[in-house]
């Protein structure tokens, strides 16, 4: 395993060892030619208290999935996250949009999706945890 690996990024050690592992090649259910390296995809997810989780849910599907529309992204997708743990004690719902250009990304966060994301957070306080993954569409 390369050294530079691990110390600067710790929390991500079980990957890169992977990563680094030399044995057997890995087969992935997508044949490479069919991956969409340009195509980007950022999913934030909304986890909200029983109490204001319908208004997040509405809030979602929106003014924060209409924002995403008219600033460019396509396939803007709003789904209510599946909590198979019965005593949970939070709801959450995920905006996913995608785009070809990391530029939109940048100006989404620069300027709208921080708006938005600090519109909720003033609205609902810490009722609302808001969190963003970056990820490339392989298929």
């Amino acid at each position: 395993p390369p050294a530079f690996a691990y110390g600067a990024f710790p929390h991500y050690e079980p990957l890169l060892r992977l990563l680094a592992y030399p044995g057997p090649t890995f087969y992935f259910y997508t044949p490479l030619s069919e991956i969409q390296e340009k195509m980007f995809v950022i999913n934030t997810t909304f986890c909200a208290d029983p109490s204001v989780a319908a208004e997040v849910k509405l809030w979602c599907c929106t003014a924060y999935a209409d924002e995403a529309v008219k600033f460019g992204f396509s396939d803007v997708i709003v789904s209510k996250v599946v909590n198979l743990d019965e005593g949970a004690d939070a709801e959450s719902t995920a905006v996913q949009m995608q785009c070809a250009d990391t530029k939109l990304i940048d100006e989404w966060f620069n300027t709208a999706g921080t708006r938005l994301i600090d519109e909720c957070r003033k609205k609902y306080g810490d009722k609302v945890l808001p969190f963003t993954t970056y990820m490339i569409r392989l298929r």
